[in-house]
This record gives structure tokens, sequence and C-alpha cells, in this order.
């Protein structure tokens, strides 16, 4: 996860956190695939089905209770649409979140 082009930065209490959901109808159960980000932006998941995939991030820093980005990339609300294979690494940046 990037902002123009530089890892997020949080303090040593924060974190970020990277989701990927599943693009299906609302009404279909559905697993979503998070993990957290490391301090040079990097997330990987490992066990998921190559497909369409929303892309949910939101930055914790310093509380956990708070999302720093307010809801502009939570699983409601993310632009962010990706094809992902597995295969390569997915770039996202919160600058431009459609490049």
């Amino acid at each position: 996860m990037l902002r123009d082009k530089k890892p997020i930065a949080v303090s040593p209490t924060g974190s970020v956190q990277g989701k990927l959901i599943p693009g299906v109808a609302a009404w279909t159960d559905y697993t979503t695939y998070p993990d957290m980000c490391d301090e040079n932006g990097e997330f990987q998941i490992l066990d998921f089905k190559p497909g369409k995939y929303k892309v949910a991030v939101e930055v914790f820093d310093p509380n956990p209770q708070t999302d720093k980005l307010n809801g502009a990339f939570s699983a409601a609300n993310t632009p962010i649409r990706r094809d992902i294979d597995g295969k390569k690494p997915v770039e996202i940046d919160l600058a431009n979140p459609n490049g």
C-alpha cells in the first residue's frame, strides 16, 4: 500500500491493513482476505482464488478504533478494483487508486 509512491507512514503503534473482497453479488456469501502491511507497504495474501477483487485499505494510527482515512477506502466505500492472478505483485497507490 502506497501513497504518492511511498509506503504509508504510521507510528510504532499504528498499522495499515489491506483486505481483498471478492467481486460477487451483495447477497452472495464470500470470504475476505485481510493482511497487515509491513514497513515497506507490502502485504502478502497466500490463500485466495485468482479473480476480481475490491481492495479495502484502513490506517489505524495509533488508536485501532479510528481509521485515519475516514473510511474512504473501507470495504463499503473503496473505489479500488483489481483483477488479481496471484502470480505478479499488485501495486496500489492511494493517490491514484484506479492506476
